[in-house]
């Protein structure tokens, strides 16, 4: 009695402390995780208490914009405040159904729920999944309390959050049957009838979710690996919570087959909800993505991560079954107090070591907040203005939904140009408008009603994104606009630089492998082999006004190359700590010819100083037999 107070209050405890942790990290976050649907969503939720059909917007997700637009008069913070809400409650309710499960460490949910990398990034985020997970969850709390109609009426309601939720329904009537639940199945139409209703006051259709429906990816037509989201579980689950994963999941398989072994009459208590509904719809939406990522033909998800948050409160319950390994094995017995501590440290760290972290303004933030900043120099209130970035509105904060003033750039007919109110804007994105807006921007620089005002480039070549600005205007003018670069501190000069260039043949005591086998241009080249790992480091100081490097050069591989790149490694020389690190793998190459490589690093509030020395060397990781020649590096200053 005494160990399971305690346990409550472990769960309490750390419910708390995972809440203001979390909250305290994402309310200073310089920006959001996702800058594209999670952006949109928050218009959306933001502007629907002033368009109330957006309420019915079913890519917003009716639910969804439902509960979560009070948050969204805050700002993109108050959505962020609304996901931990949503969160919080998910912890509770994975927290009791592990006590159903008789789990002795439910109490480690709120770690393995907040702390899971993807989940981690998108609670600071408008995104869907956040929600879709807390519907799974209470939807089986509700069936492992017989709360059978109550399930089914609220699970009714998920396709108006997530559209995974249509392949789980099939799941929940193949358990309603097992459970000879007969009569609740056609209460899976609820959440149907009461939106069709709503609906059909408004669009005048009882068929309106049919023909309102949208098509998903139509325009994102590359593919990715079958085994993505295997090879990506460290950013998914993280390295710890997915061994920690596959042990429970092993566990509770090994318990159901042991069941059946024994020909048991009764299925052991709960295992049709482990069976079906946790593994049954983890698998679901496993699969679902994979499909949309790896199989041809269909629509594609772009391989992005952030679909699998919804079934992270799953896998903590999975993972959670692990835990009863510690009273199983005796040696872990002994010290599993130290080892509970420590994979509870080890979980929270994890997100603080993954891609999104911290979390920054993206190189299209970046540029859109620019062409905000020009954009903010017309009066806005007498214009209209065409853009798809969702990005745009936020940083000019306008209403995106205004018709009077704002038009969505799929909405634009480029065959009737000329038919637009004078004067008005056209931001074209790099990103959006010419994948879901579907218009090129060559069709919009050969128009000649249209008048190009401003070019913004993001400095990072490697990281490629743009916006042209264009106004209706029949004025013979032409303003000879040049790309502007824009790096996070604003427009950048990149008028201010030196080049290095070493073609090799001017000898050298400091430069080593040299070799007269293979070269380009002149008689020698570079030779890296089975013999050396490394090679020559070239060094540079006087870096402290860096902004950007670029880093051109000729390679002929003779074999495969593996694991072979060229370093960028800037450091401090007073304490010798790293300050940036970039490898860049050779690749995209033919073996026995000469290969052009290019690659752009921008530095964005950099430390550097008079102490910072940059390194530029090539690591032949692999140890295969390639040549170097012509190397010429450029490099940017701010001043």
């Amino acid at each position: 009695m005494l160990l399971t107070i305690l346990q409550k209050y472990l769960f309490w405890i750390l419910l708390c402390f995972s809440t203001i942790f979390v909250l305290i990290i994402h309310l200073n976050a310089e920006a959001t995780f996702d800058y594209g649907d999670g952006i949109q969503h928050y218009l959306i939720s933001k502007y629907s208490w002033k368009h109330p059909e957006l309420i019915l917007d079913l890519w917003g997700k009716p639910l969804f914009t439902l509960l979560s637009s009070p948050f969204a008069q805050f700002g993109l913070k108050g959505m962020m405040i609304f996901q931990i809400i949503i969160s919080v409650f998910t912890s509770i309710f994975t927290y009791l159904i592990a006590n159903k499960f008789n789990l002795k460490y439910s109490y480690l949910a709120p770690i393995l729920i907040f702390f899971s990398p993807i989940y981690f990034a998108v609670l600071n985020s408008g995104l869907t999944e956040i929600l879709f997970g807390l519907v799974i969850i209470l939807t089986l709390w509700l069936l492992l309390n017989n709360q059978y109609l109550y399930a089914a009426i609220l699970f009714s309601f998920s396709p108006f959050v997530r559209p995974e939720s249509y392949f789980i329904f099939p799941l929940l009537t193949i358990y309603f049957i097992f459970k000879k639940q007969y009569k609740i199945i056609p209460f899976f139409f609820t959440g149907f009838v009461i939106f069709t209703i709503i609906g059909y006051f408004y669009f005048n259709d009882f068929l309106w979710i049919i023909h309102n429906n949208y098509q998903v990816g139509q325009n994102y037509p590359q593919k990715g690996e079958f085994l993505h989201y295997f090879n990506q579980y460290d950013n998914i689950l993280g390295k710890l919570n997915g061994i920690l994963f596959l042990t429970g999941f092993i566990t509770i398989l090994f318990e159901f087959i042991k069941h059946l072994i024994k020909k048991s009459n009764s299925i052991k208590e709960y295992s049709l909800e482990k069976i079906i509904i946790i593994y049954g719809s983890i698998f679901i939406v496993f699969s679902i993505h994979t499909l949309m990522n790896w199989m041809p033909g269909i629509n594609s998800n772009l391989g992005m991560l952030r679909y699998l948050t919804s079934i992270i409160p799953l896998s903590a319950l999975i993972s959670l079954h692990a835990f009863q390994l510690l009273d199983i094995i005796p040696i872990l017995k002994k010290i599993k107090s130290l080892i509970l501590i420590l994979i509870s440290t080890l979980i929270i760290n994890e997100p603080f070591n993954k891609y999104f972290y911290p979390f920054r303004l993206s190189n299209e933030q970046i540029v859109i907040n620019q062409s905000a900043k020009f954009l903010s120099n017309f009066n806005l209130k007498n214009k209209t203005i065409i853009f798809l970035h969702p990005q745009l509105p936020v940083s000019l904060d306008i209403d995106p939904f205004d018709k009077n003033h704002s038009i969505l750039m799929w909405a634009l007919d480029v065959n009737h140009i000329d038919q637009l109110p004078d004067s008005t804007l056209i931001v074209w994105d790099s990103h959006f408008s010419p994948l879901e807006g579907n218009v090129p921007v060559e069709k919009l620089k050969s128009d000649t009603s249209l008048k190009l005002l401003k070019h913004f480039k993001f400095i990072d070549e490697s990281y490629p994104f743009e916006t042209l600005i264009f106004i209706k205007s029949n004025k013979n003018i032409d303003l000879n606009v040049q790309p502007e670069y824009v790096a996070e501190q604003g427009i950048v000069n990149l008028n201010n630089y030196e080049i290095k260039t070493y073609n090799f043949d001017t000898l050298n005591t400091t430069i080593i492998n040299l070799s007269t086998e293979k070269s380009l241009s002149g008689k020698y080249s570079l030779k890296y082999s089975s013999e050396n790992e490394w090679g020559n480091v070239f060094t540079y100081t006087n870096i402290q006004n860096l902004i950007k490097i670029k880093i051109q050069f000729s390679f002929i591989p003779i074999d495969t190359l593996k694991e072979t790149f060229i370093i960028t490694h800037i450091k401090d020389t007073i304490d010798n700590s790293t300050l940036v690190w970039f490898g860049d793998k050779l690749s995209n190459y033919k073996l026995n010819e000469w290969n052009q490589f290019e690659t752009n690093h921008a530095f964005f509030n950099n430390k550097f100083n008079q102490k910072s020395k940059l390194d530029i060397y090539f690591w032949n990781k692999s140890k295969k037999n390639f040549y170097i020649d012509d190397l010429k590096i450029t490099f940017y200053y701010s001043k």
